[in-house]
């Protein structure tokens, strides 16, 4: 990646200055408390896909909120970068089509592209400022470049990376030190720890699953036994008819008898 422009409207000191990078490398000398600063501030804050880290840092004494435009070169394909606080969008376009106007788009644009400590080298990014050099520059351009080189700046930044890559030991891939600060052996014992946890859900799980095939047996059971309750029934049900029937067959023949006794005894007193 190469940046070609950083335009920027009422951001802090810069308010409205465009710097076109037009020289590799590109070389920035002013007074103190012109922007320098800024100016690396800005790109950082324009990476940063964050509108609303630009909201306390509009031109002092105006009430518009600052707009952040990158224009940079991946290969041979051209990006525009911007981040509006004032209607808190993002958008990133390119010349091979790209249109994007979420972070997490454009943070996934990052890794396709190859860029995965992206983030890392823009938030390690600072200025080499003159009092960090101790050579004076009759000496030459070597040892002006050299003591840069060595510089607190330079050596951090190489210290920040070291710190965070993946370093080889024999056949062994270990992690030196993660970006966001943990030692090996305290990555080993959280790992572990996610294990045995990991195993514990495990044996609840199949627990789980055993009290699950418990209660399936169980509903089972309990259908079979509401058949056979529902067979008692209608069997109950057709014993009570065929009593009821039989009770009425019985006081039929009954009153019959009773009919016929009755007769003759009319006839009896004729």
């Amino acid at each position: 990646m190469r940046l070609l422009k950083v335009a920027f409207r009422n951001y802090k000191i810069l308010e409205d200055n465009v710097f076109e990078f037009a020289e590799n490398p590109f070389y920035y000398s002013a007074p103190n408390e012109t922007g320098k600063t800024t100016l690396i501030e800005g790109i950082k804050d324009a990476f940063s896909l964050a509108p609303a880290r630009l909201k306390d840092k509009k031109t002092a004494g105006k009430d518009v909120l600052p707009v952040l435009e990158v224009t940079f070169r991946i290969g041979e394909e051209v990006y525009h970068l911007k981040i509006n606080a004032q209607d808190e969008t993002v958008s990133l376009r390119g010349s091979d089509g790209t249109d994007l106007s979420r972070p997490a788009a454009i943070e996934r644009f990052w890794d396709q592209k190859g860029y995965h400590l992206f983030p890392a080298v823009l938030n390690s990014l600072l200025i080499i400022k003159e009092r960090d050099l101790t050579v004076e520059v009759t000496r030459g351009l070597k040892a002006l470049m050299d003591t840069v080189l060595k510089s607190a700046t330079i050596e951090e930044l190489k210290k920040s990376f070291e710190n965070m890559l993946i370093f080889q030991k024999g056949w062994e891939l270990r992690f030196r030190k993660q970006s966001f600060g943990k030692e090996e052996k305290q990555l080993r014992d959280e790992l572990a720890g996610l294990r045995q946890e990991l195993e514990h859900k495990r044996s609840l799980f199949e627990e789980y699953q055993k009290n699950m095939a418990r209660l399936e047996a169980l509903k089972k059971a309990l259908s079979a036994r509401r058949k056979e309750q529902e067979a008692l029934d209608q069997e109950l049900v057709w014993l009570q008819k065929k009593l009821t029937y039989a009770e009425y067959q019985h006081l039929l023949a009954e009153g019959e008898r009773l009919q016929k006794e009755s007769l003759l005894k009319e006839q009896e007193l004729k």
